[in-house]
């Protein structure tokens, strides 16, 4: 019985073998064929996805000519004979910004412009000032001589303590008349 047995058992490996390398290729043709579905899927994508971009872009010139076209007709209606204008329209609000913020015609412009003016001069004495400080230090540990600390103690309660106390106020005052200017119709924008 076992050489029965083992007859048949041999007879069948071949045809098993031959059956599992079928089915091996089966599998694998079936694992292709998402694969392949796949990268058809992708390049249709990649087309479509190119296709929609030159038509962006299509759009997007004629977009841009339509708007030319528009400023065209704008210059020429302004300009009373086709002739550009000398600024353009963005220019021309950044001057009348300039010259309202200026603030030469009203009041208020030219005293936050006085205003700016001596905080500009305080807060550099007030860096000369520092920098004396920072020299008298060195000064100090370096040779042993407070000749340039002493001097600057004795004036700070009457001058450097003042500018500091008139860069603060100025600097409220000029943000106050800034918004006086603004909110209240002391400038038109």
């Amino acid at each position: 019985m076992a050489l029965a047995c083992v007859t048949p058992c041999s007879a069948l490996r071949p045809a098993a073998a031959a059956s599992g390398s079928s089915r091996g290729a089966q599998q694998q043709q079936r694992a292709a064929a998402p694969t392949a579905q796949l990268l058809g899927w992708r390049r249709q994508r990649r087309r479509q996805r190119q296709a929609a971009v030159h038509a962006s872009e299509e759009d997007l010139d004629q977009q841009l000519q339509a708007d030319l076209e528009r400023l065209r007709q704008r210059q020429a209606a302004a300009g009373g004979g086709g002739a550009p204008q000398a600024a353009s329209p963005i220019r021309q609000q950044q001057q009348q910004a300039a010259s309202t913020s200026s603030g030469g015609d009203s009041p208020l412009g030219g005293l936050k412009d006085a205003v700016d003016k001596v905080l500009i001069a305080d807060f550099f004495f007030i860096l000369f000032a520092l920098a004396w400080l920072g020299a008298a230090l060195a000064e100090r540990s370096a040779l042993q001589s407070t000749r340039l600390l002493d001097t600057w103690l004795s004036l700070w309660q009457w001058v450097f303590q003042p500018a500091i106390g008139v860069l603060m106020l100025g600097a409220l005052v000029s943000g106050g008349v800034g918004w006086a200017k603004d909110n209240l119709g002391g400038g038109q924008r």
